[in-house]
């Protein structure tokens, strides 16, 4: 949003986010906190604090649940970004409580953390949730905000300890590290870095947007699982567009489990082992934007049916007798090293071009094995 203001205005106590001051420039807000996207503006940050949650059961925006202190007295004002939030032993006496948010305001927080003191169960349903630094759950987690924004500017992590989220937002610049294996719905790149190691990650969908914002993926030695099934737009893994986006496929693998699992990448990215796991469905990798960028992979393999709707560079393609793939026509697949096609007069293969009466080709160099 923009603003003109006359010059020289002095403000206190504001929270600004992608506030453009189009006349007036700089403007002063003392005590305040800089929810990032804003120009024009000279922010003077309040301090941060750490907020426990205390007295069970109750509304995120009720300040008698904020307390300074473990199990102290509640009375302070409820979290910003530029507060930490813990959850612990002596936030409830009950045997399971929730907290919850009844408005539409999004609610806010620096890190946020569930202690492994907390045996009690903590259904947190807060709606739409914006997180400035890093998660971290050792506790005894059902997790029901959503959708999730990150905001991080710096290096930051996730730990889920089993807990399962639904839409998780990276749009900001900072680094986010995952640090335990997880289960969830969504994940949407939209800025700066998203790390894996050597997780075990069950999604249904992974999706990078479409933006000029630099994005970096580094995929290590993760197992990513995901079952989204294709509706016509969406693939369980997508780069939509311009995506801009560096994807570093360490020694991972992405699976595919669903009956039309698909890949979109409208933007060309790369990756190491792709599985289309599903011996009953049809694998896609397609492109509806941009159809001049190449897939690169160190193997894919199919156990069902499958279609190449673009260019693919590959070192191992694998294929299952009796199932039947499509080639983009007019287009090179290229195979560096192994092509395994192996069927019988009783399984047989078939492989054939997008378009009738128009070839699509296939490439391997002469140290490659077919």
């Amino acid at each position: 949003a923009s603003l003109s203001l006359p010059i020289g205005q002095i403000f206190e106590r504001l929270y600004l986010r992608d506030i453009e001051l189009t006349a007036g420039a700089p403007a002063v807000a003392n005590v305040s906190i800089d929810g990032l996207g804003n120009t024009g503006w000279q922010i003077t940050e309040e301090t941060g604090r750490t907020l426990f949650w205390v007295g069970g059961e109750g509304e995120w925006f009720d300040p008698t649940h904020w307390s300074l202190n473990s199990g102290g007295a509640g009375g302070e004002c409820i979290p910003t970004l530029i507060d930490n939030v813990i959850v612990d032993g002596n936030s409830s006496t009950a045997i399971d409580f929730s907290i919850f948010n009844n408005s539409d305001r999004y609610t806010n927080c620096y890190d946020i953390s569930w202690t492994p003191g907390l045996t009690d169960i903590n259904y947190f349903n807060v709606r739409r949730m914006r997180i400035a630094g890093s998660f971290t759950n050792e506790g005894n987690l059902n997790f029901g905000a959503s959708p999730v924004y990150y905001l991080g500017t710096a290096d930051h992590t996730i730990t889920m300890g089993n807990a399962r989220f639904f839409d998780f937002i990276f749009e900001q610049t900072g680094t986010y590290a995952f640090l335990d294996d997880f289960l969830g719905y969504g994940i949407t790149h939209q800025r700066g870095t998203v790390n894996f190691t050597d997780q075990t990650g069950d999604l249904e969908l992974l999706t990078i947007v479409s933006s000029p914002n630099p994005k970096f993926m580094n995929l290590g030695d993760a197992h990513l699982r995901l079952s989204y099934n294709y509706d016509g737009f969406t693939g369980a893994f997508s780069a939509y567009g311009a995506a801009n986006v560096t994807i570093d496929p360490g020694n991972s693998l992405v699976e595919l489990t669903s009956t039309s699992g698909t890949i979109r990448a409208d933007y060309g990215v790369a990756f190491n082992d792709v599985l289309f796991s599903n011996p009953a469905g049809n694998g896609l990798i397609i492109q509806e934007e941009f159809g001049t960028s190449s897939v690169l992979a160190s193997s894919v393999v199919f156990n069902g049916n499958g279609r190449l709707d673009l260019e693919l560079i590959t070192d191992t393609l694998i294929f299952a007798p009796e199932k039947s793939y499509t080639f983009k026509a007019d287009a090179d697949q290229t195979i560096n090293k192994y092509w395994q096609t192996i069927g019988n007069n009783c399984t047989p293969i078939a492989l054939q071009s997008s378009i009738n009466g128009t070839q699509a080709r296939a490439q391997a160099p002469a140290a490659g094995k077919i």
